[in-house]
């Protein structure tokens, strides 16, 4: 994971530095002033912030979080503090904080927390890319293939630019037109090629819930993300 500290205390800052690294992740920024963060750092580049809430600093880390979402609202965010008072805590919970680290922090404490938000960015990374359709059939589009109750299907090019177009219209019905152009990238009449395409793709994968609507086009249903 990309990482970004704010911690006010400089022996504290230094410690979870070098346990960050220690474990693996990398630190592309330990700041000791919440503005110089939000200048000096790309937002879509960050996985994962390490806020001190009380930081001595022109905002504290509760509002460098607000200026923060503006920018990236996916972005994790673990809060620093010595409270653990339900007013501090309840102040800090207005921004969707992933979790908390109460000072001191041991580096149990930061490990596990960190195992958690990069299983859950892994995770999140996984759905993104993958197509569930019925009966244990998946598309990865990342890697554009099928996979059918743990057996690797193999199509050919303009199956997989076919497949790909329908799974980008779920739910929606796709003209024949606009397939084959999706498909052929030109404004030839193709049509029976088409055909003979869905019929190899519904052959292939025989659960693939693909429809035909007469002079309407087609349409893949019930697809799930």
């Amino acid at each position: 994971m990309n990482i970004v500290i704010l911690e006010g205390d400089a022996k504290t800052a230094c410690f979870i530095e070098k346990t960050v690294i220690k474990l693996g992740h990398n630190v592309i920024g330990n700041f000791y002033n919440a503005l110089d963060l939000i200048k000096s750092i790309n937002m879509s580049n960050v996985d994962l912030l390490l806020l001190d809430i009380n930081i001595e600093s022109t905002i504290n880390g509760i509002e460098c979080a607000r200026k923060i979402h503006v920018y990236n609202q996916n972005v994790n965010i673990v809060f620093i503090t010595a409270y653990k008072d339900t007013k501090t805590i309840a102040k800090a919970s207005s921004v969707s904080p992933f979790g908390y680290l109460i000072k001191p922090v041991d580096e149990f404490d930061l490990e596990a927390i960190l195992m958690v938000v990069n299983t859950k960015i892994i995770t999140s990374r996984v759905k993104s890319t993958q197509v569930f359709l019925k009966r244990g059939c998946l598309f990865d589009l990342e890697k554009s293939i099928i996979r059918s109750n743990g057996k690797i299907i193999k199509l050919t090019n303009n199956e997989l630019k076919c497949l790909s177009s329908l799974i980008k219209n779920k739910n929606s019905c796709i003209s024949a037109e606009q397939l084959m152009l999706n498909i052929w990238n030109d404004n030839e009449d193709r049509t029976s090629s088409l055909r003979e395409l869905i019929y190899r793709l519904r052959k292939k994968i025989p659960e693939l819930p693909l429809s035909n609507i007469p002079r309407v086009g087609y349409i893949l249903q019930n697809t799930i993300f």
